[in-house]
């Protein structure tokens, strides 16, 4: 960075998909991302772009159906992913407070679908039945890839500061998302659906543990309006159209 006076860095490196090796996940989220701050430090690069999570914020039975910035960010200790973004979001607000004069934009953005999306969520859509647990159907949000790829090239030009919820237009409650998608669905007790799931993913036979179904049993929805007010960006997709993009491309023959 000192060598090619580096004056951006964009942290986007994760481990999204759940994995069996959680040490491997934490060296990549936590350590990668402490190691991205030291070299920002030392070699005293102006500006950073860090692609943090609405899962951040975790899935919790006492969430309002939509927080802002301020909310919490408790994650999900069964989803590695959403427990790591909450512990290196804090980090990196620390890290704000302690570099002034380093300037930060911190997005906490939705789950990204579109054309070219391959993740956990499309593959749980790619299931020839999709599950759901009974009595639950929280409203969930989407980032058209399209939106993400444009934000990120806008902000490395224009360098905005701040920390901001991000996120496709509108929400699409789960059982929408599955009659779109034309999917059977089959709902079950949570006392069944959990210690199921769980079993399947300890014999390898699913590519998500259990603790997934919290994400589409409880709410956590972030409000972009902060984000609106504060931007000249215009977010162009809802999150039903960011779905749908993702849909007509995995299944051109159905839509």
């Amino acid at each position: 960075m000192k060598e090619n006076a580096i004056d951006t860095v964009v942290h986007l490196a994760w481990v999204f998909n759940p994995t069996h090796n959680p040490e491997i996940e934490y060296e990549v989220d936590v350590g990668g991302s402490r190691n991205v701050l030291n070299s920002i430090q030392t070699a005293q690069v102006p500006y950073l772009i860090y692609l943090s999570s609405t899962t951040s914020y975790g899935p919790h039975p006492d969430n309002p159906q939509l927080f802002d910035e301020n909310f919490p960010r408790r994650g999900h200790w069964g989803y590695l992913y959403s427990k790591y973004k909450a512990e290196v979001d804090h980090i990196m607000v620390d890290f704000i407070q302690s570099n002034p004069q380093i300037r930060v934009f911190l997005t906490r953005a939705a789950i990204v679908l579109g054309p070219h999306t391959k993740n956990v969520v499309t593959q749980m859509t790619e299931m020839p039945v999709m599950f759901a647990v009974s009595g639950y159907d929280p409203p969930m949000q989407f980032l058209h890839e399209e939106d993400i790829q444009r934000l990120l090239i806008w902000a490395v030009k224009e360098q905005p500061v701040g920390i901001f919820n991000l996120a496709g237009h509108g929400t699409v409650l789960y059982s929408r998302l599955v009659e779109l998608l034309r999917k059977p669905l089959l709902r079950l007790p949570s006392s069944l659906i959990y210690p199921s799931l769980n079993a399947l993913w300890k014999m390898h036979m699913m590519p998500f543990p259990s603790s997934i179904l919290d994400f589409i049993r409880y709410p956590w929805v972030g409000s972009i309006q902060k984000f609106l007010d504060s931007c000249k960006f215009e977010i162009r997709h809802s999150s039903e159209e960011a779905l749908m993009a993702y849909a007509r491309a995995r299944w051109p023959g159905k839509y």
